[in-house]
């Protein structure tokens, strides 16, 4: 009787094994997942503090653990993309679009990794696709206005920023981009109005020397105007000693040994450029714009103006 007893309970043991084994695989899993999620959390601590090399290895732990996640993929990639290792960036948006095809924010920036490698075509072919899969959407139409400038395609681009602009009329970055489209189209008044239009909205510097710009090239002292603008601008803030040099308070030297940083530096040797330019000052010019090239990058206004103007100064 006991005998009997025993076999029939292995026999029941026998038939919730594999309940039990999928309730564990189950947990497992779910233990993992949670210790992926942990390492991406850590990342984006690290990566906010300054650490994004300790964040990518924390992101490629995470990915380890669940290589099936798009959105770890997306990450590392947007940590690539901000160590400026492009290639890999572009390695990681690729493959978080194979995991997740409509994800908007991957083709957004796959393009702009591509474009930061110079490739504006294959640059233009991902922004178009973020555009249409995001619907309200204004910045892939203002960077696939860039690119476009990049290939010196001004009504193209203005054309692009515009509808980016009816997605988000107080977008001024694309106001600003519109406006520098309109100064190489040589339509100089519709662009001093786009760059008039920024300022209402925000206090851009580059709206304000910009502007300044156009009026020289319209042969109007625009001094009184930009020192209008300049006093919004804190007197300790970075683009102040540029706004200065306009302004006729300091030299050209001066505003360069303050700039810290390749942004910094690419922005003064591009301003002080163009400042070098309205003087007649072409080799000036043209040695500013080349160290500017050295230090921009390739998605900065001023890297795509700066190539435009080394034609103007050459």
């Amino acid at each position: 009787m006991r005998r009997t007893a025993l076999i029939v309970l292995l026999l029941s043991l026998m038939r919730i094994t594999p309940a039990v084994a999928e309730g564990q695989g189950i947990v497992a899993a779910r233990a993992v997942k949670g210790e992926a999620i942990a390492h991406l959390e850590a990342a984006r601590e690290l990566i906010d503090s300054g650490q994004t090399l300790a964040g990518i290895a924390e992101q490629t732990r995470a990915i380890e653990l669940n290589p099936f996640d798009a959105a770890a993929f997306r990450q590392r990639a947007e940590a690539w993309h901000l160590h400026k290792r492009y290639e890999l960036a572009v390695a990681d948006y690729t493959r978080a679009l194979q995991l997740s095809p409509r994800d908007a924010q991957s083709h957004f920036g796959r393009g702009l990794s591509l474009h930061a490698l110079g490739d504006a075509t294959r640059a233009l072919e991902n922004y178009a696709k973020a555009a249409a899969l995001r619907p309200g959407w204004s910045e892939p139409y203002r960077m696939r206005g860039h690119a476009l400038m990049a290939q010196g395609r001004y009504p193209q681009a203005a054309v692009d920023f515009r509808r980016g602009l009816d997605e988000d009329p107080k977008d001024v970055a694309n106001l600003v981009g519109l406006g520098y489209a309109r100064l190489y189209m040589g339509e100089l008044p519709v662009a001093a109005d786009n760059f008039v239009r920024a300022l209402r909205l925000s206090n851009d510097m580059r709206a304000m020397l910009f502007l300044y710009i156009v009026r020289a090239r319209q042969g109007i002292d625009g001094r009184a105007e930009l020192e209008r603008h300049a006093n919004r601008v804190p007197r300790k803030a970075w683009p102040n000693p540029v706004l200065q040099l306009y302004l006729g308070a300091r030299e050209p030297q001066s505003v360069l040994a303050e700039a810290r940083g390749e942004q910094q530096e690419c922005e003064a040797h591009f301003y002080v450029g163009q400042w070098q330019l309205l003087k007649g000052q072409r080799p000036d010019a043209l040695a500013s714009m080349t160290q500017a090239l050295k230090r921009c990058i390739k998605t900065q206004i001023e890297y795509e103006a700066a190539v435009a103007a080394l034609g103007i100064a050459r």
